[in-house]
């Protein structure tokens, strides 16, 4: 469970990072 955790953890960084530059 705590893997899937640091999976989605990841993942959504990986996801926010791009929109997080886009919007600055």
């Amino acid at each position: 469970f705590i893997m899937v955790l640091v999976t989605f953890n990841d993942l959504s960084r990986h996801v926010v990072d791009p929109l997080i530059q886009l919007f600055q």
